[in-house]
């Protein structure tokens, strides 16, 4: 069972998103980011596509952890202002023979 307790949020309206930080209760491991950003976007009635998971920072030896997250009121914000890492795979291409020694 997993708790959400809000501890401060900000309307960014210029760059159109809230900035929250909360403390999240758990009971087993931590969290994964994509089972917070859920549990976020649950919370607040909006999608997961536009819930940005910061930071999860747990405590040592308890079983709480802060986050930080942004949560964006478009999908235009959200791609202007966010850095998305992950690259796209692709299938490695073949390598060319080298030439045998005579």
């Amino acid at each position: 069972m997993t708790e959400l307790n809000i501890l401060k949020t900000f309307d960014n309206h210029l760059i159109g998103r809230k900035e929250i930080t909360l403390k999240l209760s758990y009971d087993n491991a931590t969290p994964k980011t994509a089972e917070v950003q859920a549990l976020i976007a649950a919370h607040f009635k909006q999608k997961p596509e536009l819930v940005k998971v910061v930071d999860i920072m747990p405590v040592f030896g308890n079983r709480y952890a802060a986050v930080h997250a942004n949560i964006y009121n478009d999908e235009n914000s959200f791609k202007k202002f966010e850095i998305i890492n992950k690259k796209k795979k692709t299938a490695p291409e073949a390598a060319p023979k080298q030439n045998q020694k005579k």
